[in-house]
């Protein structure tokens, strides 16, 4: 957990995402927090982190959810990278602050300590995504692109692999019946 001004960042996971706070309820009494929870705590997420922006009375105002590249839910190959699935600002009033930037600091600066080549996300301009704004401003490049979809990384060494999307429609027609 990190402090700046009255921000906390808290760091949650499926241990303690049910007391800490999860990314896309905040109502705690909500079907949608308890699926949440349950999906978190499921043995193919283990390695899902979730890094939430507290601001006092004010509660989660953002979140990010990021894994191991191996363990994305997105289509990508990226060895040896943390891998952001999701990041937001909920309040229209926190937005335009940095917070989102500070949020991918941290999460870098979690990949440098684990020895990671980087950290690479997805994007696009269409919804529930990210757009790619946010990672450009802060030193990320587009590395690959399929249809709508950008992904951008940041390599903290020369040499390290460049992540690639895997394309799903070569994938699909191995299973059309």
């Amino acid at each position: 957990m990190s402090k700046e001004d009255n921000l906390v960042f808290i760091d949650a996971g499926a241990e303690d995402a049910s007391e800490k706070g999860i990314c896309c309820s905040k109502d705690h009494k909500s079907a949608a927090y308890h699926c949440k929870v349950a999906w978190l705590q499921l043995p193919h997420n283990k390695e899902v982190r979730l890094l939430l922006v507290n601001k006092g009375v004010d509660g989660i105002i953002g979140f990010a959810e990021y894994m191991p590249s191996e363990a994305a839910w997105r289509p990508v190959a990226a060895g040896n990278y943390l891998f952001i699935q999701c990041i937001a600002i909920y309040q229209k009033a926190s937005r335009s602050q940095g917070l989102a930037g500070k949020m991918l600091a941290i999460i870098e600066e979690k990949a440098l300590s684990q020895g990671m080549n980087g950290v690479c996300s997805m994007c696009s301009s269409g919804t529930w995504m990210a757009g790619k704004n946010l990672f450009e401003k802060n030193g990320y490049a587009v590395c690959d692109q399929l249809g709508r979809f950008e992904l951008l990384y940041k390599a903290f060494r020369d040499g390290a692999p460049v992540p690639s999307l895997i394309d799903w429609n070569r994938q699909l027609e191995k299973y059309q019946g």
